[in-house]
C-alpha cells in the first residue's frame, strides 16, 4: 500500500505540473516558449523564458517518477487479500478517474522475462497487472 500512496503523491504533483504548465502557457509569449516535453526529453530551446523551461522539466521529471512507480507497482505481488484489494481498488479508481497507466511499451516490454513472438509489440499494461495479481492470488491460497 506504500506503492500506492507514493503513486497516488506522483499523480497530484503531476497535476500541479501540469496545471502550472498550462499558466506559464498563458503568461509567456509564444515566441518565448518554443521548448516542450516529449516522450521523457525535454527540448530545451535557449532563448526561451527560463520559467517555459523549468515548468517542461518540472512536468516532465513528473510524468518520469509517476511511471516509473507505476512501473513499480506491476512487478510487486501483494503477500495478502488486503493488499490484492488495495490494487485491485486503486487500479479501476484510477483509470476511472480518467489517467492512464504507462503506456509505454519499451517500459512494459522489460516486465516479460522472455521474449514473446506473438506480441513483439509489447502488452498493455492491464496484461501485466492482472498477471501478477493471478499469481499474488495463488500464493495467498497456498
Amino acid at each position: 500500500m506504500q506503492l500506492i500512496d507514493r503513486h497516488k503523491a506522483a499523480t497530484d504533483d503531476l497535476n500541479a505540473a501540469c496545471s502550472h504548465l498550462s499558466d506559464m502557457e498563458e503568461a509567456i509569449p509564444d515566441q518565448l516558449r518554443q521548448g516542450d516535453a516529449c516522450r521523457g526529453e525535454v527540448d530545451v530551446v535557449e532563448t526561451d523564458d527560463p520559467r517555459w523551461t523549468a515548468a517542461n522539466i518540472r512536468y516532465n521529471d513528473c510524468i518520469i517518477r509517476q511511471d516509473a512507480i507505476a512501473i513499480e507497482m506491476l512487478k510487486v505481488r501483494p503477500t495478502t487479500l488486503t493488499g490484492l484489494r488495495a490494487m485491485l481498488t486503486y487500479a479501476a479508481q484510477h483509470v476511472a478517474e480518467g489517467y492512464i497507466w504507462p503506456n509505454d511499451r519499451d517500459q512494459l516490454k522489460h516486465l516479460d522475462q522472455d521474449e514473446d513472438a506473438m506480441n513483439p509489440g509489447g502488452r498493455d499494461w492491464n496484461f501485466y497487472l492482472i498477471r501478477n495479481l493471478g499469481e499474488a492470488v495463488q500464493g495467498i491460497a497456498a
